[in-house]
């Protein structure tokens, strides 16, 4: 139902009413200040309000239909899930975590094939953001360019849930129910391929499960189902991450590398956050140039190749006392070596290098040097096999000892 109110040619037209569209009750009102303009060609001033489930929007200024619908106005939209409003208008997400809730307060112009958003204020899935936002639909694939700035970006909502599994990332699979084999389900590379994308995003703090980051940007762009995201100068655990990421799903065979470096950070949070390994504390770098391909985890880490470096000053290695165990074994005091085991370890300096060759990673270079001992150390890690064939070497080199000890 309709209701319209039109006094003469030179008075506002004010429509109400109802209708059903795609399933939902939508309630409008709408005001066009000059229809014979807008008739002939011209532009007019209009209001326009719109109510349904999936969404709620007001928009206010100039509206022509000379040529195609142009607009240049202010517009409100608020929406409980964002991807419960593309699935109504007809564009269906792939499946995946976040996009719920949107609320956006913008200038917006509309013209051709392109949706301008300027001076905006944004918040999707808890995250504020303020910026601009372009969105063309003029080819198969959308394309959306957006810079953003954030006092907070929460990742959390898109790392996990949705139908997504945490052990596999896959949308449909559960694990394979051996925790000492990697998954061979398949990723699910299809969101790649949904829409093109050029993102420029900072934020004054990241939040990212455990991790610690603090201040940074990011540049991400989506193109034809490649993604290539850059790290500029995060702010993390005391040092800063930078680098690029490239996860490119063109051809039959998704195909990803990343590079990577982390400096002057405190490594040992940082290892526990990313890997669960708490063993190693100090202040560090750490550089990763790796490649890999595949469609599944095991696919992946089967490929995977390419170096990690690591760099370690000041540091402690938990878990054994190193220093103690040299020291028995040299005096010969055989019943006090265990008392090294559930120590501590400082040291002033460790290196070491892995190179890598389909998932088998190679060091030759381990040194941990400390005023009393050395350590090095080479050895063989299977990733895909998950097996560990390493050899150690350890001598105490302080002034008052003239003997080496070697255990290994």
């Amino acid at each position: 139902t309709t209701r319209i109110s039109w006094p003469a040619m030179s008075q506002p037209l004010v429509a109400a009413g109802s209708l059903v569209w795609n399933g939902e009750v939508v309630k409008f009102e709408t005001q066009i200040d000059d229809t014979a303009g807008i008739a002939s060609g011209n532009s007019s001033n209009i209001k326009l309000t719109v109510e349904a489930n999936p969404v709620t929007a007001s928009l206010s200024g100039l509206a022509s239909i000379a040529a195609d619908l142009a607009i240049d106005g202010e517009l409100t939209m608020n929406s409980p899930s964002l991807r419960a409003l593309t699935r109504w208008i007809g564009s269906e997400m792939p499946p995946g975590p976040g996009f719920g809730a949107l609320k956006l307060d913008t200038h917006v112009t509309v013209g051709g094939h392109k949706i301008s958003l300027s001076k905006s204020k944004l918040t999707l899935d808890g995250n504020k953001a303020e910026g601009a936002v372009t969105i063309r639909n003029d080819k198969e694939t959308g394309y959306i360019q957006a810079t953003l700035a954030l006092a907070d970006l929460n990742l959390n909502p898109y790392l996990a849930g949705s139908g997504t599994n945490p052990e596999t990332g896959s949308g449909n699979a559960g694990s394979s129910g051996q925790g000492e084999t990697w998954s061979t389900d398949p990723y699910d590379f299809s969101p790649l391929r949904f829409i093109d994308a050029d993102l420029r995003i900072s934020a004054n703090k990241i939040i990212a499960g455990e991790l610690d980051l603090g201040s940074g940007a990011l540049t991400a762009n989506l193109q034809q189902g490649r993604l290539a995201t850059e790290l500029v100068e995060i702010q993390a655990y005391q040092g800063h991450i930078s680098g690029t990421v490239v996860i490119n799903a063109r051809g039959s065979i998704p195909s990803m590398t990343a590079k990577l470096n982390v400096s002057e950070a405190n490594l040992g949070p940082l290892l526990e956050h990313v890997a669960g390994f708490n063993k190693l504390k100090g202040i560090g770098n750490l550089g990763v140039d790796l490649a890999a391909s595949g469609a599944s985890q095991l696919e992946i880490f089967q490929s995977l190749s390419g170096l990690v470096d690591l760099q370690v000053t000041n540091g402690r290695i938990i878990g054994v006392d190193v220093a103690n165990i040299l020291k028995s074994y040299q005096e010969k005091r055989l019943d006090s070596l265990l008392l090294g085991a559930g120590g501590e370890t400082a040291f002033d300096f460790l290196e070491s290098a892995f190179a890598i060759e389909k998932g088998v990673a190679r060091n030759d270079n381990l040194v941990v040097q400390a005023p009393t001992f050395r350590v090095t150390g080479n050895g063989v890690a299977d990733i895909v096999g998950r097996t560990l064939d390493y050899r150690l070497e350890a001598a105490l080199i302080g002034p008052a000892d003239n003997t080496d000890a070697t255990p290994s």
